[in-house]
Parts: C-alpha cells; sequence; structure tokens
C-alpha cells in the first residue's frame, strides 16, 4: 500500500532535527524552500516536494529558536548575577522541593534591571519559597542567573530541557517576602484546573496517611507522577 506522507513526515523530521543544530541558516534553507516549491509546481517531482516540506519546517523551527524574548532577556541579564525586580504570570504548576523551593515557569510582563525598565514576555524559571498557583500575577525581587550544564556524565541536562521551551534564564528569589501574589488567577484555565483537580486527589490518596509521608509520597509519586513528592 502506498503511504505517501510518510516521506513528507520524514522530511519535516529532518528539518527541524537539522534547524536544531544549525539555525542560522535560515536564509538558504529558504531560498531552497521557494525553489524547491516552484519547481514541484511545474514538474510534481516528489523529492522536490519533500525538499520544500524539510526546508519550511527548517525555517519554522529555527525561527521560532532564534532572536526570541528569552534570548533578548538573556543578552541583558548577562552571565552573571544580577538582582532585579519582575512581574509576571505564573505558567506552570509548582514543584515543591526538598529544601522548601518551589519551582515553576513564569512568563514575564516588566522588568527592572539596575536603573533598565523595560517589558518582554520572556518566560523565566524561578525557584521561590511561596506557594503560587496556575495564573497568578506575581511581583518577585531576586537575582537573574544562568542555567547551569549538568556537572555529571549522564545526568539530566536541564538548561537544554528549558531551551527546548524558549526558557534561558533563572531566576533566583532568596526569602519569602520578597515575593507577593499581585492578583490570583481569575478565569477558566485547564492547566488551573488539572492542578486543582490532581490536588484534590492527592489529598484523597494521602488521607490517614500523614505520619507515613514517605508511603504517601510513593503513592502520589506512582498514581499522579508526582516525582517531586518522592525521595530520589
Amino acid at each position: 500500500m502506498r503511504q505517501p506522507f510518510v516521506g513528507l513526515v520524514l522530511a519535516a523530521i529532518i528539518g527541524i532535527v537539522a534547524a536544531n543544530y544549525f539555525p542560522t541558516l535560515t536564509g538558504p534553507i529558504l531560498l531552497i524552500a521557494i525553489v524547491g516549491g516552484l519547481a514541484a509546481l511545474r514538474w510534481s517531482f516528489a523529492p522536490l516536494v519533500f525538499a520544500l516540506v524539510g526546508a519550511t519546517f527548517f525555517a519554522l523551527h529555527s525561527a521560532r529558536i532564534t532572536n526570541t524574548p528569552a534570548d533578548a532577556l538573556a543578552q541583558i541579564a548577562g552571565k552573571q548575577a544580577h538582582p532585579a525586580s519582575v512581574t509576571g504570570i505564573v505558567t506552570t504548576e509548582a514543584k515543591i522541593e526538598a529544601t522548601g523551593n518551589a519551582s515553576f515557569l513564569m512568563r514575564l510582563h516588566q522588568v527592572k534591571i539596575a536603573d533598565r525598565d523595560f517589558e518582554t514576555n520572556a518566560t523565566v524559571f524561578v525557584r521561590w519559597r511561596g506557594r503560587p498557583n496556575v495564573g497568578d500575577e506575581l511581583a518577585l525581587f531576586g537575582t537573574f542567573q544562568p542555567i547551569e550544564p549538568p556537572r555529571n556524565p549522564g545526568e539530566f541536562d536541564m538548561r537544554t530541557y528549558l531551551a527546548r521551551r524558549d526558557v534561558k534564564n533563572l531566576f533566583i528569589v532568596r526569602y519569602p517576602e520578597n515575593g507577593r501574589i499581585l492578583a490570583p488567577g481569575s478565569g477558566f484555565s485547564i492547566l488551573r484546573a488539572a492542578a486543582r483537580s490532581r490536588g484534590w486527589m492527592q489529598r484523597i490518596l494521602s488521607r490517614d496517611l500523614g505520619d507515613s509521608p514517605d508511603v504517601a509520597g510513593l503513592i502520589c509519586g506512582t498514581a499522579l507522577g508526582l516525582r517531586h513528592q518522592t525521595r530520589d
């Protein structure tokens, strides 16, 4: 049986993978896409169509991962720790670490570094001893820091993982009082509803297990995927 979309899918995958390694070659690749598209319209030659699809996905993915708001913020923040004040919206459920810090992603609105005040929609990875929910608007004072690469072979590469989500900076809030919730999340949000549903299920699964936190953590980690509730 003929499977015409297999070649197109493979071409798209090749374009995306190539863009991860050579994102600055957008100009030549766009030229290939234009030539391939015109030639395919004239001759309907399958390899030209595959070249068009691969080049198109290359250009789209390259545009998505280069010259982004996160890149601009990383350039301003630099590679050294800089104190800053930020406001923004929590976009992921906070995960409570063993140290008591909550880690989550936050899409910024306003940033003030030294005497520079500017607007941005970059997303940063935040650590703060607070308990925010998805959709909450926060005002935080802390320090911008670059995300460190893994120190040991085989260790999970958090920097690469976050970079794929266009997150290039870590924002650390040292004290709980250095952050506050300006406005709780309002309106309907699927992510917020899912987080509340999971919180309700976690309370049900942990009922009568207050004296056995390890057991409760194991149950919640297995049933709900709460990895931050289990011990390493």
